[in-house]
């Protein structure tokens, strides 16, 4: 298992390989990993929360395959942030994924990945969630309101995640969960008719 120090000597590595690249006038904050952590089986777990970091690492060719003689596999996450995130409403079924894909990857340089949402397909439709690397070409689709693909022209709608609400079990009220209910099990039942 590494040790702390080399642990820390090699995050030190990666902050000061990513330092470089990231550099951006408009990038005022610290370049940190807000988390990190190494599991039973050596492998450095980190968390940024920081989105321009995030989104700038989610590529895997940006990460170094080395550092001082120590091998480093990166695993990106799956998806973007909703904020690179937009959704493509009533796509005809005629077009796949790969050719709605292929399409955007000619007019947008920054595609990241292209797939249906779930529930969202009926007999001729279905909506498609696109996320896109650069901001700047977010907000130019974004703010376009349509794109045409294959001849047709679709809305473009900006992704919104439900939002994550907490229910508590005991007395259904909003804002808490069971473990930190005041509401006593004795007001639920006086609340109830007899």
């Amino acid at each position: 298992m590494a040790t702390k120090m080399t642990v820390i000597m090699i995050d030190n590595k990666i902050l000061g390989f990513l330092l470089i690249p990231i550099q951006n006038t408009n990038f005022r904050q610290s370049i940190l990993f807000d988390l990190w952590w190494i599991d039973t089986d050596d492998h450095l777990h980190i968390v940024i929360q920081t989105t321009e970091i995030y989104v700038y690492l989610c590529k895997k060719d940006r990460w170094s395959k080395e550092v001082d003689g120590i091998k480093i596999f990166s695993f990106p996450p799956a998806h973007l942030p909703p904020q690179h995130t937009v959704i493509l409403k009533w796509v005809s079924l005629s077009c796949t994924t790969d050719d709605i894909e292929s399409e955007l990857k000619i007019k947008f340089e920054s595609i990241y990945s292209v797939e249906d949402m779930n529930g969202t397909k009926n007999d001729k439709t279905r909506h498609v969630k696109v996320e896109i690397l650069s901001e700047c070409e977010y907000n130019s689709l974004l703010n376009s309101g349509k794109i045409n693909l294959h001849g047709h022209l679709y809305d473009v709608y900006e992704f919104l995640p439900p939002p994550k609400v907490l229910m508590c079990n005991r007395c259904n009220k909003p804002g808490h969960t069971k473990k930190s209910c005041r509401n006593s099990i004795s007001d639920k039942m006086a609340e109830k008719p007899c």
